[in-house]
C-alpha cells in the first residue's frame, strides 16, 4: 500500500513540503472524527463507508508527511509492529512477571494460544516485558 502512495507521488510528481503534510493531515484528523461521530450516531453501511474513507485519507496523507521529512514509513511501521509484539507474554513469561510484579490495578489477564494479554477498558497494555522502541 504505502508502495502505491509513494508511486502516485510520483506520477502527481508531487514535493510535498513538511508545512502542507501538516496542514493536510490536520484537516483529515479533524474530518475523521467528524466522521466517527456521525457513525457513532447513527451506525449505518454509508457512515461506516465514510468513517473507512476519512481513514483511509488519513493514512494516505500521513505517508505524504514521512515522505515530506525523508523517513521510510514501511520500515518505521515494521519497528512498530515488532514493539507492539512484545505487549504479550508467553505463559512462562507471565508466571514469572507475577511473581514479581502485581497484576496492574483494573487490568484483565487473557490467556490465548500460549500467550497472556492484559487489557484495561479494552485496551492492550504494556507489561514489564514490553519493548518500547529506540
Amino acid at each position: 500500500m504505502i508502495e502505491e502512495i509513494r508511486k502516485w507521488r510520483e506520477d502527481f510528481q508531487l514535493k510535498t513540503d513538511v508545512t502542507a503534510a501538516s496542514a493536510m493531515l490536520t484537516e483529515e484528523y479533524d474530518e475523521s472524527f467528524e466522521a466517527l461521530q456521525e457513525f457513532l450516531d447513527n451506525p449505518n453501511n454509508n457512515t461506516k463507508k465514510h468513517l473507512a474513507r476519512e481513514l483511509a485519507d488519513v493514512i494516505f496523507v500521513a505517508v505524504q508527511m514521512a515522505e515530506s521529512i525523508g523517513v521510510d514509513i514501511s520500515q518505521v511501521i515494521q519497528e512498530v509492529l515488532e514493539s507492539n509484539y512484545t505487549k504479550r507474554m508467553t505463559t512462562e513469561q507471565a508466571k514469572e512477571v507475577f511473581k514479581k510484579h502485581p497484576m496492574p490495578l483494573g487490568a484483565e489477564s487473557v490467556e490465548r494460544d500460549g500467550y497472556v494479554y492484559l487489557y484495561r477498558d479494552g485496551k492492550l497494555l504494556k507489561p514489564p516485558t514490553f519493548k518500547p522502541l529506540t
